[in-house]
């Protein structure tokens, strides 16, 4: 029995043999006819008579005839189906293998009557013995969802099988009947499989027709995105030359009126000239402000804006802030309080540049919009991750100002817009601040918000997520930078390539205090020949001249054996990651950004010429001799010293780490009150010194002057000791 069978009962209803043409006929009929009485489909019915028919002539062609037993096989699942068993005594089956896997084709065609007989039933099984028959065994198994066969119907059905052999004079009545029922449901069927195939041609039709239309239509679209792309892009270049030549137009200029003010207020010392220097120096930094706004809008928008995170001392910077709009904030008799949470770390990883942007117009708005009580910059952390170093930290700047209406806070945040029925000649601005601001803290992964009132006041709140903590050996560095207003260079010859005379000469006025030896070229085949000529240890180039630009210019210096170790730094207007690269990518060793401020000269400098470190600002003769101090004095010294050794020496350390204007301010003083009362002049000297950099935020020389307490200590500990 075959191995699909093993688990089933079988109920056999009855044999018959095939010999003729006509009990093929006879079979097939019986076998369709079991097939509805069970109830499978009309379908499976035809199929079930064509295995019995293929399978029947097999064994009268192969085998010259055999016998075909019917049977009801029920499973254990109650699953019924019919079985097919055909017997044959004949020579058997060569390649039965073959067959079994479905790649037999035989000459006489037999392998075709069992390949499709396989395949049109559910199990099949051949069994042959060379020389002694073939058995097949084929079942094909009711629909798991058809109605199940009842079992106490099989005797009836087994009852009917028997009737119907015995009945040979209505057999070929009943053959025609059924043959006649199956042509007319097969040709039923094949004018519905047509109809449908009529209809799914006719949506082909249709669908193929839509299928071009949207072709020709996504065609012209990607033509017109082409177009759209290319003028967008050439939009862009057009908008981003735009930028770089009004940014060199303006900014080639402001060098001069800059460079020559900052040049004048190192000489002038009549307050009157001073007042109206620093209004020209104001409105020269005023208009380039607009300019960077612009610049910045344009590279935020174009995707090109980098970050750049570095070690920040928090308290430093809020307090930056905070000394810049002092004066303001006196003038106009507000409050501008700072309000930091102790919980803030000393120093996070930020780009403070950004920051700082981000604070100064926020707390720059404030201010201006603000004409009684106060504004506030308060920094608290909202949640902080010790394991991962990190906090989100929420910066408010909230103010009793005119406040904005409702329905324009959304707006506030685009480029270019302004508060509605703002009094322009008042409050002024080109409504780029709050735009900046907003995508800088978008491009920190943070988000901002602000709530009004009108009349009341404004709060704009900004949440910057994950920052991360650093430490304060990071920003150690910055913090002992020498003050570079006091660098002597060694002596040295400077090449200048400028074609504005003003230019050369704001860079040569700020050069002629050092030993240098300055030459000045106005295009770049002048600066060529003349770096072959003289040999400069470091060349300043212009990048826009007439003849030869510098980027050409300087190509040509780095490609001679004997010029191309000179360092050559490139005077810019542009600010752009290209420009940057271009710049680099030329061959120049760095770059300025006009216009020129003399200290950032003085600090590219020294990264490229020998230079000797100014001495410390604390006299070399500090309590050297005896003489400086008389008897009553020295007995107190002693008392000093446990002063400064104490409660000031935890003040100084304090004040140092947290670095808050306001604290050092009330240090200095205090030192200087005992500075007097002990007579000690330099130690009142240093103190005024602190307090006028702390009230200047003089950041460049306030950290090294602080720092010198120690040795001023140690000194006064040593002559002590003598």
């Amino acid at each position: 029995m075959p191995p699909f069978l093993l688990s089933a009962t079988i109920h056999r209803l009855g044999s018959v043999p095939v010999q003729t043409e006509s009990d093929v006929v006879k079979v097939r009929n019986i076998g369709s006819l079991l097939a509805q009485e069970m109830e499978f489909d009309k379908t499976t019915c035809i199929r079930i008579g064509t295995t019995v028919s293929e399978l029947s002539r097999n064994m009268i062609e192969h085998a010259r005839g055999g016998e075909v037993i019917f049977s009801i096989a029920q499973r254990n699942d109650n699953s019924s189906g019919i079985v097919l068993v055909f017997k044959d005594k004949g020579e058997g089956i060569e390649d039965i293998e073959l067959i079994q896997n479905g790649n037999f084709v035989s000459k006489n065609g037999m392998g075709v009557g069992l390949i499709g007989s396989q395949r049109l039933m559910d199990d099949f099984d051949i069994h042959s013995i060379r020389g002694k028959g073939t058995t097949i065994s084929a079942v094909k198994w009711l629909h798991r969802y058809s109605k199940e066969l009842d079992k106490k119907r099989i005797p009836d059905i087994q009852k009917k099988f028997r009737q119907f052999i015995a009945r040979e004079s209505s057999s070929m009545v009943d053959t025609i009947n059924i043959q006649e029922h199956e042509l007319q449901f097969l040709l039923k069927k094949l004018q519905e499989r047509n109809d449908e195939i009529e209809t799914i041609n006719h949506e082909l039709e249709e669908t193929n027709r839509g299928v071009v239309a949207l072709n020709r239509e996504l065609e012209d679209r990607t033509i017109a995105i082409e177009k759209a792309k290319l003028e967008a892009e050439q939009a862009n270049k057009a908008k981003s030359e735009f930028l770089a030549n009004m940014s060199h137009e303006i900014r080639t200029p402001m060098n001069a009126i800059l460079g020559f003010t900052e040049i004048l207020e190192s000489k002038i010392t009549d307050k009157t000239y001073l007042r109206y220097l620093s209004a020209i120096s104001s409105s020269g930094k005023a208009l380039l402000n607009i300019i960077n706004d612009i610049l910045d809008l344009s590279k935020i928008e174009a995707g090109k804006m980098e970050l750049q995170f570095v070690p920040v001392n928090l308290f430093s910077l809020l307090n930056e802030v905070v000394q810049i709009f002092n004066h303001k904030t006196s003038e106009k008799n507000i409050s501008l309080i700072l309000d930091v949470d102790p919980a803030i770390p000393k120093v996070v990883l930020l780009d403070d540049v950004r920051v700082r942007q981000i604070l100064f117009n926020l707390v720059g708005n404030a201010v201006k919009f603000t004409d009684n009580g106060y504004v506030r910059l308060s920094v608290t952390v909202e949640e902080s991750n010790p394991e991962n170093q990190t906090v989100n930290l929420l910066l408010k700047v909230c103010d009793t100002g005119i406040g904005i209406p409702e329905e324009q806070i959304e707006k506030i945040f685009e480029a270019f817009e302004q508060q509605k029925n703002q009094n322009l000649n008042k409050y002024g601005g080109t409504g780029l601040g709050l735009t900046i601001t907003s995508r800088l803290v978008k491009m920190m992964g943070g988000k901002i918000s602000v709530t009004s009132t009108p009349g009341e006041g404004s709060c704009f709140i900004v949440l910057l997520d994950n920052i991360e903590i650093g430490s304060l050996v990071e920003t150690e560095e910055k913090v002992s930078e020498s003050n570079i207003s006091e660098i002597v260079f060694e002596p040295a010859k400077i090449l200048i390539a400028d074609d504005i005379p003003n230019n050369r000469e704001v860079i040569m006025s700020f050069l002629k205090n050092f030993d240098f030896d300055i030459y000045a070229a106005t295009n770049g085949k002048e600066a060529i020949k003349m770096a072959g000529k003289f040999k400069p240890d470091l060349i300043l180039m212009d990048l826009k001249m007439p003849l030869m630009d510098g980027y050409e210019a300087t190509s040509t210096i780095k490609s001679d054996e004997t010029l191309k170790n000179i360092p050559i730094i490139a005077f810019t207007a542009s600010a752009t990651k290209e420009e940057k690269d271009k710049i680099l990518a030329a061959g120049f060793d760095h770059f300025l950004r006009k216009p020129i401020a003399q200290k950032d000269l003085t600090a590219e400098l020294m990264h490229y010429l020998k230079y000797k470190k100014p001495k410390e600002s604390v006299p070399e003769n500090f309590l050297t001799g005896q003489e400086m101090l008389d008897e009553n004095l020295t007995l107190r010294l002693p008392e000093l010293m446990e002063l400064l050794n104490g409660k000031f020496r935890t003040k100084w350390e304090s004040v140092r780490t947290t670095f808050v204007l306001g604290e050092i301010t009330s240090f200095a003083k205090e030192i200087q009150k005992i500075g007097k009362e002990y007579q000690v002049a330099q130690l009142t000297e240093w103190s005024e010194m602190l307090e006028e950099q702390a009230l200047n935020f003089d950041m460049e020389n306030l950290p090294g002057t602080l720092k010198q307490y120690d040795k001023m200590v140690a000194r006064l500990g040593n002559f002590l000791k003598r």
